[in-house]
């Protein structure tokens, strides 16, 4: 346990508190214990930019800064998260002021679908923000991620470009900043916002609110429901198109 961490007795079926720095923003979350990361992002806060793949901490698609490190989202409990700075895709850049790497993709034509993207992204960002590219070792560096679209080509310029113009650092991420996130409502939560300020990051263009403090949201029924036929589906497909 890290000293951001408390120990906390809670019923199998039962919903724990956990709070932490997402994009800048302090929010508290109530879910069940077995809940990922991505989960909690995605489905309580409205972070939708995060994707879920294989959920195997495989295909990378799911990857998210964990205090300053890349992380997957699919193999980190929600509970496990007490105290950390997070930082999605969303706190990447706006679009009217994007990240370097997201104009580097942009220009390089680095995705297709766009699906393994926000994982590209941000694994990138890691790789910059903690040493030098080599050109010739960056595939391998780069691989913890899968793309089924572009080649890799396009995203292995855009990445040696990013590093060739900013050889002292990568900038931060330019959108984490304290706000109101609205996320999903809940029949067990509450959320403190700004009226009708406040918005949802997911669905906005563009930048979100600014707020005044965390907010707490509750255990989803529908999300749970909802992720129970994903996993069911993802069991399909991959029973369909097995050898």
């Amino acid at each position: 346990m890290t000293a951001g961490q408390r120990a906390v007795k809670v019923a199998a079926d039962g919903l724990a508190e956990v709070g932490f720095t997402v994009n800048g923003s302090p929010v508290t979350v109530r879910v069940p214990t077995r809940m990922h990361l991505a989960d909690a992002l995605r489905n309580d806060l409205g972070l939708t930019g995060t994707h879920l793949g294989c959920e195997h901490g495989v295909c990378g698609m799911c990857t998210v800064l964990v205090d300053g490190a890349a992380a997957r989202a699919c193999l980190i409990l929600a509970v496990q998260a007490e105290g950390a700075e997070i930082v999605t895709v969303e706190g990447l850049g706006t679009p009217d002021d994007q990240h370097p790497l997201q104009r580097a993709f942009s220009h390089h034509h680095a995705l297709q679908c766009g699906f393994c993207t926000p994982g590209f992204l941000l694994s990138s960002y890691d790789l910059l923000a903690h040493g030098g590219v080599d050109p010739d070792t960056l595939p391998a560096a780069l691989s913890g991620v899968l793309c089924r679209c572009t080649g890799y080509r396009g995203i292995l310029a855009a990445v040696g470009d990013v590093a060739q113009a900013y050889p002292e650092g990568i900038p931060a991420p330019g959108n984490c900043t304290a706000r109101t996130i609205v996320g999903h409502e809940t029949g067990g939560g509450s959320v403190a916002g700004t009226g009708s300020s406040a918005q949802s990051p997911a669905a906005s263009t563009s930048p979100p609110a600014v707020g005044a403090g965390p907010f707490v949201v509750g255990a989803r029924p529908a999300g749970a429901a909802f992720r129970r036929g994903a996993a069911k589906f993802r069991h399909a497909v991959r029973t369909w198109f097995r050898p």
